[in-house]
Parts: C-alpha cells; structure tokens; sequence
C-alpha cells in the first residue's frame, strides 16, 4: 500500500480504483456499490467539489437511523446541501448521473461537523448513510465513530441495514530519508 501512494505512475489511480471495486464485492444485499465509506460526504465540502453543490441552512434538523444527535446546548446549525453541477461526483453503472444531497450537523464555533448524511434517491433503489464524527485526542482532529447505512432496491423490494462502529485509530506514517552520493 506504501508503495501505491508514495509511486507517481499513472496506473496509480487505476490501482486505487481497483481496490475500492474489489472490496465492494463483499457488500451484503443486491445494490452495487462503493460508496460506502465513512467520509464519503465530507469530500463535498473540499475546495474541489464545493462548487458542484448549493448549501443552506436546513429547516428538518432531525437525525434518521437512530444516529445519536449532538446536545442541543452545543448550537450546531443543519447545512443542507444538493449537488447542482452537470456531472455528479457519483456515477451510476452506465455512467449515469446519480444527485446526492444530504445534511451536515457543524459546530458552529469550530466548523467541526459533528454528523454527515448522505441521501442518495433514485429510480430503482434509495441510499441513506449517517456518520457521526467525535474528537480524537492522539490524532488531534475529528474521525468518524459510527456509521449507519440503509439501502433499498425498489425493484427486488430488498432493504439492507448496516452499522458500522470505528475505533483504535492509528496514525501510519512513511519516512523518506534521501542522501546525495558522496563523490570520490
């Protein structure tokens, strides 16, 4: 894995795309998918992706799945947000255009976001996943916790439900040392 990250080579995305797919082949039920990772929706709010959507401040503030919500004392504001751009960051089988939208819990002080859900309605299936996210203290940053997940095929009328619950992070670290050859 070091050498997949740290090798500039062009098949390097390629090589991650592969992973992600293989993995997706033990997903349980009938929805293909690779979506399904903890921080999916915090690329939305990267300086790469932030254009493609419309943010505004929610009215349902309302977690779904169970999620435990943040303390009311803590004021965190609900961001809604829709994807608007002409392609989607997400891409169905035949390359087909699949909108998310979906809400942010941020502690307003901080900008932490506290929980992210991700909402995903199409013709044959609807995806939701919930994250919520806690301080680390070894890491000095937010990670994510728990994740809840639902999906159901519209056509088969099958529903999965999964939790998913986060802990004992690590910090992975490469160390390069260079030196220039002594000369003789």
């Amino acid at each position: 894995m070091t050498e997949l990250f740290l090798d500039p080579a062009p098949s390097r995305d390629r090589q991650i795309l592969d992973i992600v797919a293989d993995s997706a082949r033990y997903n349980v039920g009938d929805i293909e998918r690779n979506i399904n990772t903890p921080t999916m929706a915090l690329r939305f709010l990267g300086s790469a992706y932030r254009p493609r959507f419309e943010f505004e401040r929610a009215t349902e503030t309302s977690a779904r799945l169970g999620v435990d919500e943040p303390d009311p004392a803590a004021g965190a504001w609900v961001i809604g947000y829709s994807e608007t751009g002409p392609t989607t960051v997400i891409r169905g089988r035949d390359d087909e255009n699949l909108r998310v939208r979906g809400r942010y819990w941020i502690e307003p002080l901080t900008g932490r976001v506290l929980i992210s859900e991700l909402v995903l309605d199409e013709d044959d299936f609807d995806v939701l996943i919930i994250v919520r996210y806690a301080p680390n203290e070894s890491l000095g940053h937010s990670v994510p916790v728990e994740m809840r997940e639902r999906y159901y095929n519209r056509r088969t009328g099958s529903r999965v439900d999964g939790t998913a619950a986060y802990a004992r992070f690590r910090r992975f670290q490469v160390v390069v040392n260079e030196s220039a050859p002594s000369r003789n």
